[in-house]
């Protein structure tokens, strides 16, 4: 009969213990860093029709923008030496063979992020931004991408370079509030937030 192996020369004791080391690293930042996010106004937005965008970063203490300040489309937010710019966000119905189900439509954000610092970055669209809807959490939609005929919002940033690419997403047509947070070093907690108001 074979001895049994110790606990600690076990393969999938090694796998558990890395998971916990991770989460325990991703967990144990300092929520008070010398980290700095910054709002930036670029431009102002000339076209009536385009959703409200309320732009603010976190976990650092920014000020509430005054209602006649409201940062817009086309402002951009500074993360960890990442600027961020929401360049524009498109309501569309779909093209060809990409529509949206029925009572929906497809939201398109078009977004820029630039590397400021001395590290080559790499952006996942699908580990560095969430979105909800209403408060309800939405997943990225490829058919809204493919609709779009743009890249998303994926892959290496070298440092002082930039990538643009589009975030899609599939909502109820009478949206309201659409929350788009992105967070361009996954193991940190700063991110940028875009709060757009469908008026």
């Amino acid at each position: 009969m074979k001895a049994k192996k110790p606990i600690f020369k076990k393969w999938w004791f090694w796998v558990i213990v890395a998971v916990v080391v991770i989460c325990v690293a991703a967990n144990s930042g300092d929520d008070t860093s010398s980290t700095t996010a910054d709002i930036k106004p670029t431009q102002e937005s000339t076209t009536s029709p385009t959703p409200k965008v309320i732009s603010e970063s976190t976990p650092e203490a920014t000020p509430e923008p005054t209602p006649d300040k409201m940062p817009t489309v086309g402002d951009t937010v500074t993360v960890r030496n990442v600027d961020i710019t929401l360049n524009d966000l498109t309501i569309s119905t779909g093209k060809d063979f990409f529509t949206p189900d029925d009572g929906k439509v497809f939201l398109i954000a078009d977004v820029t992020l630039s590397n400021n610092g001395k590290k080559e970055l790499s952006i996942s669209s699908m580990l560095a931004v969430k979105a909800y809807v209403d408060d309800y959490a939405i997943n990225t939609d490829l058919s809204a991408i493919a609709s779009a005929d743009k890249s998303s919002l994926d892959g290496s940033i070298a440092p002082g370079k930039k990538l643009n690419g589009i975030l899609g997403y599939q909502v109820p047509a009478d949206w309201k509030v659409l929350e788009i947070n992105i967070q361009p070093d996954v193991l940190s907690n700063d991110k940028a937030t875009f709060i757009i108001e469908n008026k």
